[in-house]
């Protein structure tokens, strides 16, 4: 069998605008389970740190139980419930390189970091390794926001299911997830694993709207399953008039009718009913194969009930879980449609999971069929087409559409129309976008790089920036608005060598990448302790060379370049020029507030109105933030108090 990726692939629908991005996709549809459930649900909960993290470690398990798994190593650092067999742990996701030389990418499969600090709530499994109890919900990450250290999931990539006025609706995942303290949370989990007394005081005030930008920006790492060249997947076979068959598994999902076959045909046939495309799955019978996302691609494109292989925990009907899981496999070869290159699928699986017929109960449509399955179904096999969650409130593939307007059949909204008309249609070609140039990457912390590159597209919706480490792959570090210039990656590893890259995303397509740009993060000196700030000809160093600040700016021309420190000011402030060293643009100081709220501020002001991007890292902790100023926006000053913490015991 040829290599082949499995994967999810993201298409960022906007709303009338349309423009899709490849990424990959949010194939994983779940129940909110409260934390109480959850610790129950597992045989141990520990705090480590990932060591480690090997995708090819499934592939050489002997014999039959070789599998495209990735295993991650956990130093364990404290056991909040349960024995642990060693100080060090291996832990097991679906996804990674597979047996025959395949890869296997489950979009909303947990993903790591070497060197980060998690919380994991976990289950033996018979190879002696350890799964994460109830696939993404029992992995807790460690991310520091404003000074607040919380656990926090990176649930963006699923789609919720939740009561809604219309019935039941989906909702993204990361919407509703509340704000925990992560020594708080540990806490209160070793003492209700104890059985003490253990009142629910480790949630914390919802973050606001920049901070969960900021934390997103943090999970980016955690959220990127796709291949390295970021290269999106369709199916090839519809453009010759081909048909795609898919196989219902012989047992049948519990809690529908004819075992949900009648629901899958509905599902299907929202998205083959659609004239101007060619897209065309049927279901042409029955199977007994049953590999899902184990092993490698087995060629049979499978709606797999009831989850046999127990790839994911059962769901519990009085507290929740995940409901399905879905998405194509593709190979490593690269075809062009519409001038764009893709990767064609050769194959796709839907996986609804065990225990789910109760989820059913109540949805069933007086004339036939089931609403909810419909639904499930009908999101996930968009999926398994190369489409993600769309913006448009009456789309199928919204993470937040009502179970009760698919009474229709399911039919497909316009911009769910929209979207496969894009991937499928030959007459719905993307326009190209430029590519980033000019990128430069300097390390100004040992968790830290500054870059900076020549933004030269006019039609981007965005830019994103990817990072690798040295012997491990590219993944994506951060997203940013149209225009951007300038990004300081953060929470990277110390003394490591790094790999960077940009490109731009508009209008149906990602632009090539930049030029790749490489710095070595520094030591960290032992103990924690970060070196200073290092004063240049654009980096001002305040408060005792703590802070590190600098600017980005660019022209309503497309001009663009960053602010030159002025060569006056004080150990707590100063002065940048955009544009010539006589014509002082914008003056900005760092605080030291401890002493009032325990808190340091940052204070600046502008006298411009064109588009710029204050960047503040503070080199003791880490902590990057960053301000951005709208092109033709007059530029407010800014007094924010509270912008970190770190302020001595």
């Amino acid at each position: 069998m040829s290599r082949r990726d499995a994967s999810r692939l993201v298409w960022t629908l906007g709303l009338l605008a349309l423009a899709l991005l490849p990424r990959p996709a949010r194939a994983v549809t779940f129940v909110r389970m409260p934390d109480s459930a959850l610790a129950d649900a597992a045989r141990l909960i520990v705090v480590g740190r990932i060591e480690g993290v090997d995708p090819g470690a499934g592939a050489r398990r002997p014999g039959r139980g070789a599998t495209a798994a990735t295993e991650s190593t956990l130093a364990v650092e404290r056991v909040l419930k349960g024995a642990v067999p060693a100080r060090r742990l291996r832990v097991t996701v679906p996804g990674g390189r597979g047996p025959d030389g395949s890869s296997l990418r489950l979009y909303g499969a947990p993903a790591f970091v070497p060197g980060e600090r998690v919380l994991l709530f976990l289950n033996p499994r018979p190879d002696g390794t350890f799964r994460i109890a109830h696939f993404l919900l029992g992995a807790f990450h460690q991310v520091a926001i404003e000074g607040r250290s919380l656990a926090f999931r990176p649930l963006r990539g699923a789609a919720e299911v939740v009561p809604s006025a219309g019935g039941t609706a989906f909702a993204e995942g990361g919407e509703g997830e509340p704000a925990r303290d992560f020594d708080a949370f540990a806490t209160w989990i070793g003492r209700r694993s104890r059985g003490e007394a253990a009142p629910v005081g480790y949630l914390r005030p919802p973050l606001g709207r920049a901070q969960r930008l900021q934390l997103e920006e943090t999970l980016a790492k955690y959220l990127v399953l796709s291949g390295d060249d970021g290269v999106p997947v369709r199916w090839f076979d519809f453009d010759g008039g081909g048909t795609v068959a898919w196989r219902s598994h012989q047992t049948g999902q519990p809690g529908l009718a004819d075992g949900g076959v009648a629901d899958a045909l509905t599902a299907i046939a929202c998205w083959t009913s659609d004239p101007d495309t060619p897209v065309r799955y049927e279901i042409t019978g029955t199977t007994t194969a049953a590999n899902g996302f184990v092993g490698g691609d087995d060629g049979i494109n499978t709606l797999l009930w009831n989850d046999p292989n127990g790839e994911i925990e059962p769901f519990e009907c009085g507290s929740g879980g995940i409901l399905a899981i879905a998405g194509p496999w593709f190979g490593d070869g690269v075809e062009t449609f519409n001038g764009l290159p893709y990767h064609r699928i050769t194959g796709a699986d839907l996986v609804l999971n065990d225990g789910i017929g109760c989820y059913f109960a109540g949805h069933d449509r007086p004339g036939g069929g089931n609403t909810a399955a419909e639904a499930i179904l009908g999101h996930e096999i968009g999926h398994t087409l190369g489409l993600d969650h769309s913006v448009a409130p009456d789309s199928l593939m919204r993470a937040a559409i009502s179970l009760a307007r698919q009474e229709s059949g399911c039919a497909l909204a316009p911009d769910d129309a929209a979207a496969i008309r894009r991937l499928y249609d030959p007459a719905s070609a993307p326009v190209a976008t430029a590519a980033p140039s000019g990128l430069t990457a300097q390390a100004i912390s040992p968790y830290a790089v500054e870059l900076r590159w020549s933004d030269n597209a006019d039609n981007e919706d965005g830019c994103r920036v990817e990072a690798k480490a040295a012997g491990e792959p590219f993944h994506e570090v951060a997203s940013l608005p149209p225009n951007a210039s300038a990004h300081v990656a953060s929470d990277l590893a110390s003394a490591t060598d790094y790999l960077f890259r940009v490109r731009a995303s508009g209008r149906g397509a990602f632009s090539v990448y930049s030029n790749e740009a490489a710095a070595r993060t520094a030591e960290d000196g032992g103990g924690g302790g970060f070196p200073p700030c290092v004063p240049s000809s654009t980096r001002l160093c305040l408060d005792g060379n703590r802070f590190a600040v600098s600017v980005a700016w660019r022209r309503p021309d497309g001009v663009a370049g960053v602010g030159s420190v002025v060569p006056v000011g004080t150990p707590d402030s100063g002065i940048f020029w955009f544009f010539g060293p006589t014509n002082w643009e914008l003056m900005v100081k760092v605080l030291d507030g401890c002493g009032v709220n325990r808190r340091h501020w940052v204070f600046f002001g502008a006298l411009s109105n064109v588009e710029y991007t204050l960047t503040v890292l503070d080199t003791r902790s880490g902590e990057v933030k960053s301000w951005h100023n709208p092109q033709g926006t007059v530029s407010p000053v800014v007094t924010d108090t509270s912008a970190f913490g770190g302020c001595p015991p």
